[in-house]
């Protein structure tokens, strides 16, 4: 399948490409003639400021009424995935994607000005730069900060010459430090969360750094002292109080726990902003091995004149504690945990993507697990507002503006929703998976989408940014997307390949997604590569319709059929359905593959509608049954090439 929009890309005009350095605290000289300027209504940093309230303040004409006007103005198409959400300053959009390539765009025309190559850190775990900048007048000339691998870069936003780097971890050794959450800019000073990727023996934290020289400040240490556990890393974004001089962040689970588990593992927590020095610690579990993070970014809000922060957890609860004391306030499930095995330290659901807080209004997705994925909570009571069925899963932040919620989801959509109400008010198909937020400024909407598995980015024609803005009444267009379909050809041999499914039987694994009640379903895939058969056995799948969410849009068509599906990519996936089968068949096998891909890394299997009509990427992973990747990936060979 494959699936295009046509969109107005600009070219590249004015190149600039600059190689980092990557030593500790080292200082250079770049300096344009010019500076770039961050106005107070700039979307300057993620979540809008250190409060990370993800909600626009300043006058913009978006609003209930108004939204569905919103039309895409351009689209800047990144080398990789883009994880981060746009900051815009000036006349200028800045992002970065996975390659470690970071960007600055005219904001009008959406052509590049310049790059920079970062340096790769060859041991990160999803992407070179997959976080969020700060754009920030420091000291004179206006600056972007990001974190790049296991850096801290600091470039002229108006030249994209370098003007400080800090480096983190130790570069002698396989190290897996990582910058993945967004660094936050607090008066002078850049608050930097880091972690080790659950690595035994590598550093995880918060540091500070001068936002103008890159000095260290303080370094807050979750071990306090002791050998390096790989727990209670910081994946998440800080935000932090400056009049009571506290900083707040969520941390990682505990792979080894009980041992390494302690007081800051799985925790929200206090530090102070001017030393780095605990305040106090938030703990809702046990020492348990079932991933339940807090990743996200704390907000802060107020009860009542009752200074608050709240946050997320991958156990699908938000918790609100008091800022002074860390003390509980209230709780309150949305959903439950991603689907796992008790014990196996891996969960997908939950509270990811950050949540956003507005007219006493908390709200925000949740990943794959249980449905619904969209959840709006009374913020002083914890009272679930609302909840949608629409979406699909999301990892991404959730902004606000004059009462209407965006977010985009694994399920290629851009979506505004009521924030008093979850009714859908404008939608729009992305031609990737959207993992990044939405900065607002005035009646211009940026945003990005690109996502690939984790250790394996990749060149992409369908990551990038996009810009909005409202057009007057007769002036709109719609948005829908153009599919195109082609005819592609088969293949009737695969090259020999060596994962277990090629040759041999295998089992399709059941963890992305529960089982409808009631079923017991056993999946086995079998491949042989010439001439070419892809077989698979089912048992116990039950009727199809039962594998759709409830009340989803995959649901209201619903399914009468299972498919067999192998595609190439996860931002607009190239390929096709090779055979079907009804339940009471038991599955099917297919003797050819099309060709409109080089290579397959991924073989599905998902509840169909019927079998002439092939998966939408809107509603795939609510027909999601089971899915395999193969890493060699399955290579077709054209009857042509085919050899004995």
């Amino acid at each position: 399948m494959a699936c295009r929009r046509g969109v107005l890309v600009f070219a590249a005009l004015a190149l600039f490409a600059a190689a980092c350095s990557s030593s500790d605290g080292s200082q250079g000289t770049g300096r344009a003639d010019t500076s770039l300027e961050v106005g107070g209504c700039d979307w300057a940093q993620f979540g809008f400021d250190h409060q990370r309230l993800f909600t626009y303040p300043c006058e913009s004409g978006i609003d209930p009424d108004s939204v569905e006007r919103l039309e895409q103005v351009w689209y800047f198409n990144t080398d990789e995935e883009v994880t981060g959400t746009p900051i815009v300053a000036g006349d200028r959009v800045f992002v970065g994607d996975w390659s470690g390539k970071f960007y600055a765009l005219d904001k009008e025309t959406g052509e590049q000005v310049w790059m920079v190559q970062t340096e790769e850190h060859p041991t990160v775990y999803s992407g070179q730069i997959p976080s969020t900048a700060i754009a920030a007048e420091v000291d004179g000339p206006g600056l972007v900060i990001f974190g790049g691998g296991r850096t801290v870069y600091a470039l002229d936003g108006e030249s994209g010459e370098e003007v400080w780097t800090y480096a983190i971890g130790d570069p002698e050794v396989i190290d897996t430090t990582e910058i993945e959450g967004a660094p936050t800019l607090v008066e002078d000073r850049v608050i930097v969360p880091y972690d080790g990727h659950d690595a035994v023996g590598v550093p995880a934290g918060i540091l500070a750094l001068d936002a103008a020289t890159g000095e260290l400040l303080w370094n807050f240490d979750p071990d306090q002292g002791a050998d390096p556990t790989g727990c209670a890393g910081v994946w998440g974004s800080p935000s932090a109080d400056v009049e009571r001089r506290l900083v707040f962040a969520g941390s990682a689970n505990c792979p080894s726990s009980p041992d390494g588990w302690g007081t800051y593992t799985e925790s929200i927590f206090a530090l102070d902003l001017d030393t780095g020095e605990p305040r106090w610690a938030f703990q809702p579990h046990e020492p348990n091995n079932n991933d339940i993070d807090f990743a996200g970014s704390p907000n802060l809000f107020e009860i009542d004149g009752r200074a608050v922060v709240g946050l997320g957890n991958k156990d699908g609860h938000y918790y609100v504690v008091d800022r002074e004391t860390g003390e509980l306030v209230w709780e309150s499930a949305a959903t439950g945990p991603g689907p796992s095995v008790e014990g196996s330290n891996f969960s997908t659901g939950g509270f990811i993507g950050p949540t956003a807080v507005s007219e006493g209004i908390v709200v925000g997705g949740t990943g794959v697990g249980e449905p619904p994925y969209m959840h709006a909570f009374d913020a002083a009571t914890g009272e679930i507002a609302w909840q949608s069925d629409t979406a699909g899963p999301t990892y991404a932040p959730t902004t606000v503006v004059n009462g209407v919620a965006f977010m985009g989801g694994t399920d290629f959509t851009l979506r505004a929703y009521d924030l008093r109400t979850g009714e859908v008010l404008w939608d729009h198909e992305m031609m990737g998976i959207v993992s990044g937020g939405v900065a607002v400024v005035h009646d211009d909407l940026f945003a990005v989408a690109g996502f690939a598995d984790p250790l394996t980015p990749s060149d992409s024609d369908t990551s990038g940014v996009y810009r909005f803005t409202l057009r007057d009444e007769d002036e709109a267009t719609s948005t829908t997307a153009e599919t195109t379909t082609t005819t592609a050809p088969e293949a009737h041999a695969i090259e020999a390949n060596p994962s277990p499914c090629v040759g041999q039987p295998c089992p399709l694994p059941l963890t992305l997604k529960e089982p409808p009640a009631g079923t017991s379903p056993v999946i086995t895939l079998r491949i042989q590569p010439n001439p070419l058969s892809i077989t698979v056995e089912a048992t116990g799948l039950g009727p199809p319709i039962d594998w759709l969410r409830p009340n989803s849009p995959a649901a209201e068509a619903g399914a009468t059929t299972y498919g067999v599906f192998v595609s190439s990519g996860i931002d607009n996936p190239v390929g096709g359905v090779v055979c079907t089968f009804a339940p009471e068949e038991g599955g099917c096998t297919a003797d050819s593959m099309p060709v409109n891909a080089e290579s397959y890394d991924r073989i599905t299997v998902a509840a169909l509608v019927d079998a002439d009509t092939q998966p939408t990427l809107q509603d795939g992973y609510d027909r999601l049954v089971s899915t395999i990747t193969f890493e060699p990936p399955l290579v077709p060979v054209l009857d042509s090439e085919e050899t004995d």
